[in-house]
């Protein structure tokens, strides 16, 4: 099954270019076009994968990947800058799975999003836990 990303950029260029890239694969993709937008669009979806630009307007993608840690835990996030100097370790360490910087390298960005969404999966569950009864000695 493909998973579910979620795209969020405030440049309709790069939104529509990674979005029907996506697509393309086999991915079923959503847009949306800043911060604000996504958050609303994860209130009422899960997403296997985020993939967000860094500087937008309101709620920037930092400021999205903080929301994200709380109101959907273990989903995996990438994020997209165009500017050269920022400081990868300090994203990665606020839990982003991924730095990828534009002009994007669509093979990058595909070798990127199948790491993340086999990570995603590894860790996390669409069906709830199992409750295990008490243990009984054999």
């Amino acid at each position: 099954m493909p998973g579910r990303i979620l795209v969020v950029d405030d440049d309709d260029v790069a939104l529509f270019g990674v979005t029907w890239f996506l697509r393309e694969e086999g991915y079923l993709v959503e847009e949306a076009r800043d911060g604000t937008w996504a958050l609303e669009r994860l209130k009422k979806q899960r997403f296997d994968l985020v993939i967000t630009d860094v500087r937008m307007p309101q709620v920037d993608g930092l400021a999205l990947l903080e929301q994200l840690s709380s109101r959907a835990p273990g989903t995996p996030v990438v994020l997209m800058t165009g500017d050269a100097a920022f400081e990868r370790a300090a994203a990665i360490s606020r839990g982003a799975r991924e730095i990828l910087f534009k002009p994007l390298d669509m093979g990058e960005l595909l070798r990127t999003v199948k790491d993340a969404l086999r990570a995603g999966r590894g860790r996390t569950s669409s069906r709830p836990a199992k409750k295990l009864g008490p243990r009984t000695r054999a």
